[in-house]
């Protein structure tokens, strides 16, 4: 399994709007997830740990700037994963 990390800054925001990010975040990785299930089976994320830095200017970004930029780092991870595997 992998671990995921969230830490906002209280340059961010206040707790409210630091939650807002930090569900974001949770929401897009569950979908994500869900979507690399579906396509391949399986995750291919084990032992895998990230920690995901919170910029500022997120919030004028929205959630789907997060979903898609998340998205770019979680499936990129999952190719690393199935290209080292096939390689041994």
């Amino acid at each position: 399994m992998f671990r995921a990390g969230y830490p906002v800054s209280k340059k961010v925001g206040n707790a409210c709007r630091r939650n807002l990010i930090k569900r974001w975040l949770k929401n897009s990785l569950a979908a994500l997830l869900n979507e690399l299930r579906t396509d391949t089976g399986d995750t291919n994320l084990k032992g895998v740990d990230f920690i995901v830095r919170v910029r500022p200017e997120v919030l004028k970004r929205g959630y789907h700037a997060v979903y898609h930029k998340l998205a770019g780092f979680i499936k990129s991870t999952a190719l690393r994963q199935d290209r080292e595997v096939a390689s041994f």
